[in-house]
């Protein structure tokens, strides 16, 4: 069986769907946050918990989410869990000279 081979090439149109960027603070620091937290490891402690640190906290909802993803990160990694405390340390160290507050 063989089907008619005689489709117009598609057309861009002027209101085509386009996907939109979400470029607010929240959401570029939540994805730099996860990336961090996803190469970390007990050799790369130093440089990426620097980087982590180095974050501004902009508001209390940015810390909140930031504390949350190293704590989800905590629990499903437990063999971390000394190193995900250390980088809670630092990051209250970090959060306690934040602008906001």
């Amino acid at each position: 069986m063989t089907l008619p081979v005689n489709f117009k090439p598609l057309v861009k149109s002027e209101n085509r769907w386009t996907p939109k960027k979400n470029v607010s603070s929240m959401v570029v620091a939540e994805k730099k946050v996860k990336s961090i937290l996803n190469k970390m490891t007990k050799e790369k402690f130093d440089r990426l918990s620097k980087q982590l640190c180095d974050i501004p906290f902009e508001s209390y909802d940015m810390q909140t989410m930031v504390l949350k993803r190293v704590y989800e990160k905590a629990i499903d990694e437990p063999t971390f869990g000394d190193m995900y405390a250390d980088l809670c340390v630092l990051l209250s160290k970090t959060a306690s000279i934040s602008s906001f507050l």
